[in-house]
């Protein structure tokens, strides 16, 4: 593999990345939707910490620094529909 098709390739896994990225922005508006007609707190620890746990696993060390942005651009996502 040369640098072009290695680039290729990140682009490509990037156009990915950004649609499964808007798919969970999407659901996180549903969960703040439910959470609202629910009474139920934006914040959930336990769920925060299972899902860091699992990011780590998954992805290694650089896991939890992922999913710790992914979490904070939710929760905004979420704050829109308090």
């Amino acid at each position: 593999m040369n640098l072009l098709e290695a680039r290729n390739k990140i682009d490509e896994i990037d156009v990915k990345i950004a649609q499964l990225f808007n798919e969970r922005q999407k659901l996180s508006a549903e969960i703040a939707k439910i959470k609202t007609k629910e009474g139920l707190p934006t914040q959930d620890l336990a769920r925060e910490e299972e899902v860091m746990k699992r990011a780590e696993e998954r992805c290694g060390i650089y896991g939890r620094e992922l999913f710790q942005t992914l979490m904070n651009l939710s929760k905004k996502e979420q704050a829109k529909y308090k």
